[in-house]
Formats: C-alpha cells, sequence, structure tokens
C-alpha cells in the first residue's frame, strides 16, 4: 500500500526534511525507569527512512493488544535471526523499555534496526499518505477524529 503512494511518501519527506532538527520532526517517546532519561525525541524523518528503506530484511508482527511489552519486541527479535524488525502495533502503551531497546540498538548499529509503528505513527501515515481507506470509519472513536487529524498533519 506504502509502495502505491511514493509520491506521497516522497512529499512526506520532503517535508519532515524542511523541518529537521525542529521539534516538529520528532516523535516524544517514553523511556523513563531507573537509571534512564524519563523521555527522548526521536528524529521522525530518520525513523521513517529506517523503517521504510528498500533494501530492509527481517521479521514483521502485527500486535493487536492493548500494551506492547520487553516480551513481545524480544520475540520478534528473537524471530529475526540477528536482521530487522517491523513491529505494526494498534496501541500507543509501549513499554518504557522497549522504546529505550529500541534506541540503544540504534546507537550500536547506527540506524534504526527495530522499528515501531504504533497507533500514533500509524494515523500519521494514514493521514499524509492519504490512505484513509483503509480506516473504517464507522470504528473511530469520533470526538478523538478531530485531534487525530489535528496531530497527524505536517
Amino acid at each position: 500500500m506504502i509502495k502505491k503512494r511514493h509520491t506521497n511518501l516522497k512529499t512526506l519527506f520532503s517535508q519532515l526534511s524542511s523541518i529537521k532538527n525542529t521539534i516538529l520532526n520528532t516523535k516524544f517517546v517514553n523511556v523513563g525507569g531507573p537509571g534512564q532519561p524519563d523521555f527522548l525525541f526521536i528524529d521522525l524523518l530518520e525513523y521513517l527512512q529506517d523503517a521504510l528503506k528498500p533494501e530492509k530484511i527481517g521479521e514483521m508482527k502485527c500486535y493487536t493488544t492493548t500494551d506492547f511489552k520487553i516480551d513481545h519486541i524480544g520475540k520478534a527479535i528473537f524471530h529475526s535471526k540477528s536482521h530487522d524488525t517491523l513491529s505494526i502495533v494498534s496501541t500507543n502503551n509501549i513499554h518504557p523499555f522497549v522504546w529505550s531497546g529500541i534506541v540503544d540498538y540504534k546507537k550500536q548499529e547506527g540506524y534504526y534496526k527495530h522499528v515501531i509503528i504504533d497507533q500514533d505513527l500509524m494515523m500519521f501515515l494514514i493521514y499524509n499518505l492519504d490512505m484513509s481507506d483503509l480506516i473504517d470509519i464507522t470504528k473511530v472513536d469520533k470526538k478523538n477524529l478531530k485531534k487525530v487529524k489535528d496531530a497527524t498533519r505536517v
């Protein structure tokens, strides 16, 4: 589906590139825990480019859980046999140690080897890549729809 929207993806990457090094090109992640900072801002352009690079090889998993824990990402990493992982998650409730691990792998590998597309990021991509046909509007929480539209606009 994203491949069909390559023009939209190029436009999105161009827009994110034009706001590089600003708060607008970031994704807030909670990494709090003992000996950890409470939060990080991830460079959204870099994260998405690493997630969607054409030569990416690895394990892809979809999770429809209400939270995403270290066990989930651990299984995906184990199954990947040292390759990359892409986890599509139906929640924003990602355990802080998961994000911390993703950032640690990035520091080791030089790129985002393990990527999570959480609910916020999925909505961001759906909106900016004009993929709203993927959403069953009858299941969308109407009072949060405006909030989602505002939050996903670049």
